[in-house]
């Protein structure tokens, strides 16, 4: 048995998985709602951020322990990828949970989007689009190889933490945040309008809601 867990920026998810003949097979999984992303002050990650990352980390760790499962792996995309103190943040909560964490970098995600999107589904042609809470990847693939691949340090929730002060966006607020994700396209060769992508293949728990 194989235990993932993925400390996103809205979300942290722990996926226990029985591997046979090169299949995965998900035996459960536990997820934590910690909008690590609402933690970022000027650009750090802050203690009390810290603290939930840590807090969560232990309670899979119990988990796991009741069940005799004793290997967990831990990766972390956007939440801890992008502030300023990556390292100290990332050490604090090795130190603090007893586990080891891998920072994923932004083309690491987008590829890894892709592989496992692939094992699943026919990815032929088209566009890969991952929206997690604090960034997201773009992946343009063609006869089921990554043709190009991109990480955009925009997501769900940083954009609603910056622009949006309601419950919901009103028109305006989310014109500003169309405005400035087109910001992060300009310059992406692979991503700049020229090219037209006629189907869409969506990962995340963003896309699926």
């Amino acid at each position: 048995m194989y235990t993932i867990v993925d400390v996103g920026s809205n979300t942290i998810r722990m996926n226990v998985y029985d591997v046979k003949d090169d299949r995965l097979k998900v035996l459960f999984s536990k997820k934590a709602t910690a909008g690590l992303a609402s933690y970022v002050k000027n650009k750090k990650m802050t203690e009390a951020g810290i603290d939930k990352v840590v807090e969560v980390l232990a309670e899979f760790k119990e988990t796991l322990e009741n069940l005799n499962i004793c290997e967990m792996h831990v990766f972390a995309t956007a939440s801890l990828r992008n502030v300023k103190n990556s390292k100290a943040a990332v050490a604090e909560i090795e130190y603090r949970a007893g586990v080891k964490i891998q920072v994923l970098s932004g083309q690491e995600e987008a590829e890894l989007d892709f592989l496992g999107a692939a094992r699943d589904a026919n990815m032929d042609k088209g566009l890969l689009v991952d929206i997690g809470g604090g960034s997201t990847e773009l992946v343009a693939y063609s006869n089921g190889k990554i043709q190009s691949a991109v990480s955009i340090a925009m997501g769900s929730l940083n954009s609603y933490n910056k622009f949006v002060k309601g419950i919901l966006p009103t028109k305006a607020e989310r014109k500003n945040i169309r405005e400035e994700f087109l910001k992060y396209l300009d310059g992406i060769k692979a991503f700049d309008g020229k090219r037209e992508y006629k189907l869409m293949c969506g990962v995340g728990g963003t896309v699926r809601a």
